[in-house]
């Protein structure tokens, strides 16, 4: 062999790879892997058992606290406006759209890609 590197290869790639080089190929193999890379999903994670804050019982002023599975049997509407506008954080138990990300489509990110069925209360900057 020459002892100067060639810039192209001068022969055809053996059929099984020989040893395992330092740096990657700079060509992507043809072949499909059997195992896909994972999206990221660790926002996305919801135990249907969590717990989040819904509201204040409004006959005796107690914290009604909800899991996922329930906010899950809810129908849309109530389930958007549970998400939307039930914000509030009661004895470091958070809201639905905290706890409950998949079931609240509040993966993403924290803007809520659900509109609000009522306008808020506080005008926005």
């Amino acid at each position: 062999g020459s002892r100067f590197q060639s810039a192209a290869p001068l022969s055809s790639p053996s059929s099984s790879p020989v040893k395992i080089t330092e740096y990657p190929s700079m060509i992507p193999s043809e072949k499909k892997s059997n195992k896909p890379s994972q999206e990221p999903t660790q926002n996305c994670i919801e135990n249907s058992k969590s717990k989040f804050y819904y509201r204040k019982n409004q006959v005796n002023s107690e914290p009604v606290i909800r899991t996922c599975e329930w906010l899950e049997s809810r129908n849309v509407w109530n389930k958007n406006d549970i998400c939307s506008n039930y914000l509030e954080t009661y004895d470091n138990i958070k809201p639905a759209r905290e706890v409950c990300r998949k079931t609240c489509e509040s993966c993403k990110s924290e803007i809520s890609a659900i509109p609000s069925s009522r306008p808020s209360l506080l005008p926005s900057d």
